[in-house]
């Protein structure tokens, strides 16, 4: 078990945390993937919480290592943040606009100049946009991975 504060292995049995002197308030052990899936799962501790699906396995096993309360605040912030798939397709097929929803502005501005590449690059991207969304999934998380390690470094 880890403390809930500053993520430091706790001895069995321990209430208190050795480094912080926090009281450890004990999480229900939940794993985030099945070894088959992932096979660093023997090394989530326990209390961690379930991931999206949509991170990649290195990001999830460096958020896994994250104090609880920061796993919480990571997962939450990176629902709010991340892109849908599903609605980054609509954004394409009905609007036009799929690069303006990923905040990618200047892409979208020349897929309008460009007509979408005179139609080409509209039916690129429908085979595209997966890959797309998953780039930038990976930018969001890698971005809060690093605020959230700066936070942390910070109050350490």
């Amino acid at each position: 078990m880890f403390c809930n504060q500053c993520g430091t292995p706790l001895q069995p049995g321990s209430s208190v945390c050795a480094r912080c002197g926090a009281t450890v308030i004990a999480a229900p052990p939940v794993a985030a993937y099945s070894p088959g899936i992932y096979p660093m799962a023997a090394a989530i501790p326990a209390g961690s919480i379930p991931l999206p699906s949509s991170l990649s396995a290195a990001v999830a096993f460096e958020v896994l290592k994250l104090p609880y309360q920061q796993q919480i605040i990571f997962v939450d912030e990176y629902r709010r943040r991340s892109k849908e798939l599903a609605i980054a397709y609509l954004f394409l097929i009905c609007l036009f606009s799929h690069y303006a929803y990923l905040g990618r502005w200047g892409l979208q501005v020349a897929f309008w100049l460009t007509a979408g590449g005179a139609g080409i690059w509209w039916l690129v991207d429908i085979f595209r946009l997966p890959g797309v969304v998953r780039q930038y999934n990976d930018w969001v998380a890698l971005d809060l991975l690093q605020q959230t390690n700066a936070r942390i470094a910070a109050v350490a």
